[in-house]
């Protein structure tokens, strides 16, 4: 949303003008900048102790730009800056090695770690680990979701066949940053 203009000492307002204010406000209350990454593709990634990017089958923005790979979203890049709410969650079935292992997800902004969940992962059972974080934006920052496990364990993608269950990354613009008070 563009910053709605500021009232001035003894400003004559006019109805155009107070028109196009509130068309300002209004627009930024009723389409967020958002973008949605939802689903799987069947994928498997190997823990070698590096974090890896997730991909995601589908995905939905407004007034955000997703990054892709060919067919696949891994993430958007903000075009208005702000505070962001961010989530993420992350279905997967890790196998091979001990019984118990962990699912770690991370969300990054420009390649830096900037919110973790974990879950004790159990081989042969599908996982969830859940994050979410209010983050401070500028526009150009890539958001994009990593995840981790252990040395020799294998994460496995893809299970949920409708997509919206296995794994979901979102955010949204809630406001401006930072928040100025009254004068």
């Amino acid at each position: 949303m563009v910053n709605p203009e500021t009232w001035v000492k003894d400003e004559k307002i006019t109805p155009a003008t107070l028109n196009s204010r509130i068309r300002d406000v209004n627009i930024g209350l009723s389409e967020p900048a958002h973008a949605v990454l939802w689903g799987s593709p069947a994928y498997t990634i190997t823990g070698n102790g590096a974090t890896h990017e997730l991909r995601f089958s589908s995905a939905s923005a407004n007034r955000m730009k997703l990054l892709t790979t060919g067919s696949v979203r891994r993430g958007a890049t903000v075009t208005e800056a702000g505070v962001y709410d961010v989530e993420l969650q992350v279905t997967s079935m890790v196998q091979g090695g001990a019984p118990d292992s962990h699912l770690i997800i991370f969300l990054t902004v420009n390649g830096k770690l900037v919110g973790r969940g974990i879950f004790t992962a159990r081989t042969a059972y599908q996982q969830t680990a859940h994050t979410k974080r209010l983050l401070h934006l500028e526009a150009g920052d890539h958001v994009t979701a990593r995840c981790f496990t252990d040395s020799g364990r294998v994460m496995e993608f893809g299970y949920s066949t409708s997509g919206s269950t296995g794994c979901r990354f979102s955010m949204h613009r809630i406001g401006n940053y930072p928040w100025t008070p009254w004068s």
